[in-house]
């Protein structure tokens, strides 16, 4: 009994001091804004701006397109090689095969990923001057990359 009754009473106590401590909570100062705060809204982008903007995500949309295309054949045709490869006997033969197989599908991505640039990179600096040098809606561009060709830490990008 005197066990259970210690118990029923550590857990009313506990109970209590949450209670408090939620009141005291709710009744505290709250957040208020410091004085002479003035909230930063990025100005409105032009009509051009939105056009241009419009523009880079269908050629984006076009990329993306290709990409998955590219990658989609590249996948298929090394199902087929794995395939034929999983029929040979020999396997110093079945290893050669099954390379061949990677690198065949390690060089038609490579090939992808050259070719997907020119059209979304073209967009996106008429983004940047259709828009003043921001991209888009008041995020200027490079602030988030830093130093790379197109100013960032995402090298090249």
């Amino acid at each position: 009994m005197r066990l259970r009754n210690k118990v029923i009473t550590g857990s009313l106590a506990g109970i209590a001091s949450l209670a408090l401590g939620a009141a005291a909570f709710a009744q505290g100062p709250g957040f208020s804004a410091p004085t002479g705060y003035v909230p930063y809204y990025a100005p409105a982008p032009t009509q051009a701006c939105v056009q241009s903007l419009a523009a880079k995500d269908a050629a984006e949309t076009g990329t993306l397109d290709a990409m998955t295309t590219a990658k989609k054949n590249a996948l298929q045709a090394r199902q087929t090689a794995l395939i034929a490869a999983a029929g040979i006997t020999n396997d110093s033969d079945r290893f050669q095969a099954t390379m061949q197989a990677n690198k065949d599908f390690m060089t038609a991505l490579r090939n992808a990923e050259r070719s997907r640039g020119s059209s979304l990179e073209a967009a996106i600096d008429d983004v940047s001057s259709a828009c003043d040098g921001m991209y888009g809606f008041g995020m200027g561009r490079g602030k988030m990359h830093g130093k790379g060709k197109r100013g960032g830490m995402m090298g090249g990008w």
